[in-house]
């Protein structure tokens, strides 16, 4: 029989003592062996025991770096790495080939030291990994992070390195901070206090925000006591002055802090304002002025917005305003009405003229404009240039001298937001420009027609005549010579012939001086030449400012073409009732001496149709500024003067004044 051929077998004992050979081989096992660098084989179970012998045998410690395992069995890497198992006593720490294998009862104890060096004091992973472990940080950070003990914490430092902190040390930490920072009565900046005290702000942020009884705004810390402070005297400058703006606080914290004055707020872009010390007074001023110079009535530390803002809440309906800090004006809507209704004709008609005479000087004369042909080509009919004319539009300024001298005659300075809302209330409409343009047209025509020459005067400025020196002064002078009258009625000290001159001097010095005024502009403006009228002892022009230290008045007689009576001239060449009202003033002022009160009802009734400009009524304000100026002439004249007559009378003026307030006169 062939011996390769021949059927194995094995008796019963050798059965038996080859599965004893295996069992105590553990060749029964699901793993594939293992290849060793010496060519032999190992089962993973068998290696990963040998790996635990090794440890114990030769780490001590039960810690060996990587290599004297590698060194020791002849395994790789790739061979070691799947067997730190769960299950395993060992486990792999650190990157290879500077990993270690460490034994679980290893890492306990290390824990435990950690653990301990940590309560006492705040412990850098980097101090562990460095000096304890000799480990990468993160390896000591994956080692930690699991097991950290509830009376322990890991934490980041503000330079980003994690530390192991207890919370002892956080609970410390916490008093000092609160301590500290409730100490405090200012504003501080928490970088600052937390680099004296060494301090790490990102733990001392939570804190403040958790504990502390202030605030932080930013990086600054507000303490409660400052905070109280702020709040008092945001809450006094609401109660007092009525205006809070964000210089220092938000809107938003100013509000929670007047909370309690919450139906008094009103609140702006910048600003917090008190409806009752601001809006009220504003409202109640706004309903009733016709013009309203707003800057006494806008808190002065008010933002520009916050104005307009203002106004708008309590504009009254209809009325414009302009506000640019740091002036504004208001016009109501019945000043508006009223003014576009009375005043702006008379102004169309005055620049109508002025403006009509320009453009025939201009252009060759009235005919050359109204009779001019058109490029025979595109028609054969003769069509007026007069279509391509620069009619323009009334002179602010000239609106805006009629209205201070109507509604607010004591400002004297030039004020750009006044001309600015003059222009948006009466010279900015498409309407304006047609009635100046349609007024322009029928002066032409009129001025062909009726062959008129408007009269000049190089003295003549419309504006002049406007001016408180001259209109305004004339009515203040008459006004306080009526109170003299009216004392020396009272005072018994003078007899009848002595009050007869007295009043005969009032109509036709003052009265008469007023009346002569207001004649001569209303023949200006209704183009009457002057030369047909003579106003005998008067040669100066009518706009120049009146003579307020004045010691007596030459009287005034009033003659037509030398012989024609002029009252009768005035009824007839003046048009309407203008006629009618300047005569009735001359017949005032040359009649009965007891008609000096209806001779003031009769200014006050006429001098706006006739001159466009209201009875200028003396208040108290300005008499004490008219006695004011009068009183500086006075001295400035008793200083040049040297004319003892004249001394003498401007000093008993003087003294007169400066004793009974008054405007003396002498009979």
């Amino acid at each position: 029989m062939d011996p390769l051929n021949a059927p194995i077998t094995i008796t019963e004992e050798g059965a038996m003592a080859l599965m004893e050979l295996l069992l105590q081989r553990n060749s029964f096992h699901d793993d594939r062996p293992l290849r060793l660098r010496n060519n032999n084989y190992i089962w993973p179970h068998v290696l990963q025991q040998a790996i635990t012998d090794v440890l114990r045998e030769e780490g001590g410690s039960c810690m060996l770096p990587w290599t004297i395992v590698q060194q020791k069995l002849g395994v790789s890497w790739e061979m070691v790495e799947p067997l730190a198992t769960e299950d395993a006593p060992w486990f792999i720490v650190g990157h290879y080939p500077a990993a270690q294998l460490w034994t679980k009862v290893y890492l306990q104890a290390a824990l435990r030291q950690v653990w301990e060096n940590a309560r006492t004091a705040p412990l850098p992973l980097t101090q562990i990994a460095k000096s304890m472990w000799q480990l990468p940080l993160d390896s000591t950070l994956q080692l930690i992070r699991p097991h950290v003990p509830p009376d322990l914490e890991l934490r980041t430092l503000d330079n980003g390195a994690p530390v192991l902190v207890s919370q002892s040390y956080l609970t410390e930490l916490q008093q000092q901070v609160t301590t500290y920072l409730d100490s405090l009565s200012t504003p501080i900046s928490l970088a600052e206090i937390c680099a004296a005290q060494q301090w790490e702000l990102s733990w001392v942020i939570p804190i403040v925000r958790q504990t502390t009884s202030g605030n932080l705004l930013g990086d600054t810390y507000i303490p409660q006591a400052y905070r109280q402070q702020q709040q008092q005297a945001v809450t006094e400058l609401f109660q007092t002055v009525g205006v809070v703006t964000d210089t220092l606080h938000s809107i938003y914290q100013i509000k929670e802090w007047l909370s309690p004055y919450q139906e008094l707020i009103l609140t702006l872009t910048h600003a917090v304002i008190n409806r009752t010390l601001i809006c009220d007074p504003l409202e109640a001023a706004l309903q009733e002025a016709d013009v309203l110079d707003l800057h006494p009535w806008i808190p002065a530390n008010l933002p520009v917005e916050d104005g307009r803002l203002l106004l708008q809440q309590v504009l009254p309906k209809g009325g414009f305003f302009v506000w640019n800090d740091p002036s504004g004006w208001f016009f109501s809507q019945p000043m508006i009405a009223t003014f576009q209704a009375t005043i702006m004709p008379l102004l169309v008609q005055e620049y109508a003229r002025e403006r009509a005479r320009e453009l025939a000087d201009a252009k060759g004369g009235v005919s050359a404009i109204l009779d001019s042909s058109l490029d025979r080509k595109q028609s054969t009919k003769k069509k007026p240039s007069i279509d391509n004319l620069e009619y323009g539009t009334v002179p602010v300024e000239r609106v805006v001298q009629r209205i201070r001298a109507q509604y607010c005659d004591d400002v004297e300075e030039e004020d750009a937001t006044l001309t600015e809302l003059t222009t948006l209330a009466f010279l900015s409409s498409d309407e304006h420009a047609q009635d100046c343009q349609n007024a322009i047209r029928a002066e032409l025509q009129r001025m062909r027609s009726q062959r008129v020459t408007i009269p000049t005067s190089s003295d003549y400025d419309p504006l002049q005549f406007e001016r408180t020196e001259c209109f305004a002064y004339a009515c203040y002078v008459f006004q306080l010579s009526q109170h003299f009258l009216q004392y020396a009625q009272d005072s018994g000290g003078m007899d009848d012939t002595d009050l007869l001159i007295l009043r005969q001097q009032l109509l036709q010095g003052p009265g008469a001086d007023l009346a002569w005024r207001m004649t001569q502009y209303c023949l200006f403006r209704n183009n009457v030449s002057e030369e047909s009228f003579s106003f005998e002892s008067r040669s100066d022009p009518y706009s120049h400012p009146v003579d307020i230290a004045l010691r007596q008045y030459d009287p005034i007689t009033i003659s037509y073409d030398k012989t024609k009576d002029p009252l009768v001239a005035f009824r007839r060449i003046l048009p309407g009732t203008t006629g009618v009202a300047v005569a009735r003033l001359w017949e005032l002022c040359h009649g009965p001496l007891d008609d000096i009160e209806a001779l003031r009802e009769h200014l006050q009734e006429n001098c706006l149709p006739l001159v466009g400009l209201p009875y200028k009524v003396l208040d108290k304000k300005t008499e004490k500024k008219f006695l004011n100026a009068r009183r500086d002439l006075l001295l400035q004249r008793l200083q040049s003067e040297a004319d003892p007559a004249l001394v003498l009378d401007w000093a008993i003026m003087l003294g007169y004044q400066h004793a009974k307030n008054m405007v003396w006169q002498t009979i």
